[in-house]
């Protein structure tokens, strides 16, 4: 509903719509997407609903007082398109109370990733890498998140700031809530090259732990990470872009307890001789554990390793 002030030149729209239905079918009918049936019958139970105001015209217009939601995710803000250049420019500033990404095809389809046979097994996968379609759009992207989850990762009190320009992602500094800890990341990447800064501090290992698949350890954990790499012409894979890293990362645990089996993947003689001379239950008082690592061509190499028990210093 509303007016079109031009309409022979479709220009000075003033639009109001909404929009509701099976996802699968909005999407179709108004983008004409090719999904995938599976993909199709994976969300078609889910529900669309979309509502805001359209004003300008075909080349420029704003989307004003936009409110999405697909099942229990919301997305509300507004957001401006110029189409009149080369590529389109694209700026949103948006606010989400919860968003669950595992709701969209490409995070739930984990069958259809171009990973090689077997790889998800490595440590470090061979899943693919396109930034092809960072030279498709111009843009500013700024979101604000009261909570986001993907599986079993939860980040709270998201704020995020991106800018796409020129075939490149610049991620501003951004910040979250994770595991009760405050992360702050920056980056920037482009076809050829991406560097990443990250810093997490006092995170509860007893939330972060399960989400890594690693428990052995809890107490306090404070992280800092400065990596950069250089990835093949348009994208790569994540095991290749390993294999060139470069950069340094320190792990400080304090405050917490290690589990003995702990003891045994850091040294199977005398760290554990020494820490077990005392009779211990499976757990004991872990003061601080410190580990920083500087990489350079792949290849890690360890700089610091402080155990501090209620034991022993090492």
């Amino acid at each position: 509903s509303g007016r079109v002030a031009q309409p022979n030149e479709f220009k000075g729209l003033d639009l109001r719509f909404e929009v509701e239905g099976p996802v699968g079918a909005v999407m179709m009918d108004l983008a004409e997407l090719s999904l995938a049936p599976d993909v199709i019958v994976e969300i078609a139970a889910e529900t669309l609903s979309a509502a805001g105001r359209n004003k300008g015209g075909m080349r420029a217009f704003d989307l004003d007082k936009l409110k999405l939601r697909l099942d229990d995710s919301d997305l509300r803000g507004r957001m401006t398109v110029d189409l009149s250049g080369d590529r389109p420019l694209i700026t949103a500033d948006l606010q989400s109370t919860h968003l669950d990404l595992d709701i969209l095809p490409a995070a739930r389809d984990t069958g259809r990733t171009e990973a090689k046979k077997g790889s998800v097994d490595l440590l470090i996968p061979d899943l693919d890498i396109d930034t092809s379609a960072l030279k498709g759009l111009d843009g500013v992207l700024k979101l604000q998140a009261r909570r986001v989850r993907r599986a079993d990762l939860v980040l709270q009190q998201v704020n995020i700031s991106a800018v796409f320009r020129d075939g490149a992602l610049t991620l501003q500094p951004s910040t979250a809530r994770l595991a009760e800890g405050q992360l702050v990341l920056e980056g920037k990447m482009d076809d050829r090259d991406w560097r990443l800064k990250a810093e997490l501090r006092r995170a509860a290992m007893s939330v972060l732990g399960p989400i890594i698949d690693f428990t052995m350890v809890d107490g306090s954990l404070d992280l800092t990470a400065d990596l950069r790499g250089r990835l093949d012409a348009g994208g790569g894979n994540l095991r290749a872009l390993a294999a060139k890293l470069d950069g340094d990362i320190s792990v400080v645990v304090s405050d917490g307890h290690l589990q003995s089996q702990f003891l045994d993947l850091l040294a199977a003689d005398l760290v554990v001789a020494l820490v077990k001379a005392k009779p211990l239950d499976k757990r004991t008082r872990l003061h601080c554990f410190a580990n920083s690592h500087k990489i350079e061509s792949g290849v890690a190499r360890s700089q610091v390793l402080l155990l501090a028990t209620e034991n022993i210093t090492i």
